[in-house]
């Protein structure tokens, strides 16, 4: 697992071992990731409580992120990704992307 800092300070442990965790990678200039987000964010209200949703913004600072979220009005966890280090150990490919884990297993 990967400890990361959300846009709103917050230490969060990904994935998470308590609950199921999505994990949504996405780019701010991303097209595809514009229409995709609010998906996500309808998953996030539905399943909310019964999983951890967190975004992780590939490639991009803490501000791009935190600005993103505030004008896609995400409620669920955003964290910056800006050296890809994260992206770089599960995803290698295009965005969006979003992986399903439980425990330590990403999938």
């Amino acid at each position: 697992s990967l400890t990361m800092t959300d846009t709103n300070g917050y230490l969060r442990q990904i994935p998470s071992s308590l609950k199921p965790t999505v994990i949504y990678f996405f780019q701010s200039t991303c097209p595809e990731c514009t229409t995709q987000t609010p998906v996500v964010q309808r998953i996030y209200d539905r399943y909310g409580g019964r999983i951890n949703l967190i975004g992780i913004a590939r490639g991009e600072s803490d501000e791009i992120a935190a600005a993103y979220s505030e004008l896609h009005k995400l409620t669920f966890p955003v964290v910056s990704d800006e050296t890809r280090r994260f992206y770089n150990r599960y995803a290698t490919s295009w965005v969006p992307r979003i992986y399903f884990c439980q425990g330590d297993t990403i999938a």
